[in-house]
């Protein structure tokens, strides 16, 4: 399962580059963590396949949707630019449908390469709020694309923010 970015993913395909999806534990290099947040708990891997951290907040869940916390984490069998990804990742962002971009980011996440979004868009009968960080780092040799999204009911933004901003403050990639 690829996450759905069709222009970075084809960029990567017309590349010659694969993304892999690493292994959640400590076999994968390098690990990715979140902090734990009171009321989010871990999503069954079985339920989300290829996704690296998932955790849902059923505290706040309505009509079966709970705000979600999802990583993907990848190797890349080869090096690309950086700016060429992260801008593909954004314009992928932008073409959502009824996306409504509120921040956006270049700014380096601990020194790597990263784009930072946040904003809303509708599914179906409610309005979401999505922030995304996409951070791009090379390990021993080798370029690992990371995608932390945090999503929740637009309308609950203010009371979730502080989980929003901390999943996103607090994230670790050693």
């Amino acid at each position: 399962m690829q996450p759905v970015t069709s222009e970075l993913f084809t960029y990567l395909a017309e590349e010659g580059v694969e993304y892999m999806p690493c292994g959640y534990g400590p076999d994968t290099e390098p690990e990715v963590f979140l902090p734990a947040v009171p009321g989010w708990v871990a999503v069954p891997p079985e339920m989300v396949p290829d996704v690296y951290i998932a955790l849902a907040n059923h505290e706040w869940a309505v009509a079966g949707w709970a705000p979600n916390a999802v990583v993907l984490h990848g190797r890349l069998s080869r090096e690309l630019p950086a700016d060429e990804i992260l801008q593909r990742a954004h314009r992928d962002a932008a073409r959502q449908d009824g996306w409504t971009e509120q921040v956006s980011s270049y700014e380096q996440w601990h020194g790597w390469p990263s784009l930072f979004l946040e904003g809303t868009y509708p599914l179906g009968d409610v309005e979401l709020f999505a922030s995304t960080r996409y951070v791009l780092l090379v390990a021993d040799g080798e370029q690992y694309l990371t995608q932390l999204t945090v999503t929740v009911l637009a309308q609950d933004r203010d009371e979730l923010y502080l989980d929003v901003a901390t999943f996103d403050s607090d994230l670790a990639i050693a």
